[in-house]
């Protein structure tokens, strides 16, 4: 639990005002991970604040690291950059410091922004970028920080999903969308490519999921947290047609893939709750994991080559996206390139 008297009855107020908190029962964390969390921050503006001795607790600057106590008074200073943490840091990271000019061209080129006003961003997510010559994988808050907009991520994308991801500029805006994805006022909705011959018209699946004790990995049980997918069989296919007659648009490197599996199904899927791996392990879970999740269950991983200014980026990727978003007076659509090869 925190306490926080900012914000809440000066709708005037702007990204100067200061947050104070009071630790009741949230101790033992890293205080950069509860403030991100709880405030809906990105966790690099959180980094740009503590790393400028905008972050006190009980009256003196600490680090990223620091763990919270029962009973500590916070005090974060809010503030509005003039440059973007990108600039800021990119003397001082030697992994920035290997970005070169083309790399940063190319993530900007291939990220599409589908709608954009003073309060938010939404884009159009590509997968995530395998850049093995600067050993640097971009995500989407350095390519804001490029753009120069300051990030506060109110929901997620996996790093292999694509699709509709919307941003706030402004904690006023964040705190008003974070609240709707919580409250379940919010209407998201994906494409998948599955494994197999899908045997449900359709089917409502609910199953709690719980963090295993494998790193980075959900699994259902029964005392985990509640998820619901309503999932649709769009049409079923041959994987090697499916390929064939996507090789003029896409270069693919494909690894491990099982050539023993020869359908591939589209599915049209509605999430009522927001859980962390939700689809994925659902899918999973009834023995259809999504194509290309070696994480659950199929083995094989799939890479996207795109060639540019004479260089070749390759993008790790599953068959994940998200098509369809509704929050707010915000409304957007997004088709991935392989859904025509179903029609």
């Amino acid at each position: 639990m925190y306490n926080s008297n900012a914000f809440t009855n000066n709708s005037n107020s702007n990204l100067n005002d200061n947050i104070y908190i009071i630790i009741e029962d949230d101790f033992n964390k890293r205080i950069d991970k509860f403030l991100a969390d709880k405030l809906n921050l990105s966790r690099s503006y959180i980094k740009y604040l503590i790393e400028n001795n905008k972050v006190l607790v009980n009256g003196k600057e600490v680090k990223g690291s620091y763990i919270l106590k029962k009973g500590d008074n916070i005090l974060l200073k809010i503030i509005q950059k003039n440059t973007s943490y990108f600039n800021i840091n990119i003397k001082e990271n030697s992994k920035l410091n290997n970005v070169d000019k083309n790399f940063v061209d190319f993530i900007i080129k291939a990220t599409k922004i589908l709608y954009e006003d003073d309060n938010v961003i939404i884009i159009d997510k590509v997968p995530i970028v395998v850049n093995k010559i600067n050993k640097y994988n971009f995500s989407v808050v350095d390519y804001l920080l490029l753009k120069g907009i300051e990030p506060f991520i109110v929901h997620r994308l996996d790093k292999q999903t694509t699709g509709c991801l919307i941003v706030a500029k402004n904690y006023h805006t964040a705190l008003k969308l974070s609240n709707l994805f919580k409250n379940r006022e919010v209407i998201k909705k994906y494409y998948a490519i599955v494994l197999g011959d899908f045997k449900y018209n359709s089917i409502k699946i609910e199953g709690d999921i719980f963090h295993s004790k494998t790193p980075l990995k959900k699994e259902i049980i029964s005392y985990g947290k509640n998820a619901i997918t309503i999932v649709n069989k769009i049409k079923t296919i041959n994987f090697n047609d499916f390929i064939n007659n996507t090789k003029d648009f896409y270069e693919w490197e494909i690894k491990n893939y099982n050539n023993n599996i020869n359908l591939i199904s589209l599915l049209d899927i509605n999430i009522l709750t927001g859980r962390t791996h939700q689809i994925r392990v659902h899918l999973s879970n009834i023995g259809y994991p999504i194509l290309g999740d070696y994480k659950y269950k199929d083995n094989s991983k799939f890479f996207l080559k795109f060639h540019f200014n004479n260089y070749v980026y390759k993008l790790e990727t599953f068959f994940l996206h998200a098509y369809y978003l509704k929050i707010d007076k915000y409304e957007v659509f997004s088709l991935p390139l392989w859904y025509q090869f179903f029609l």
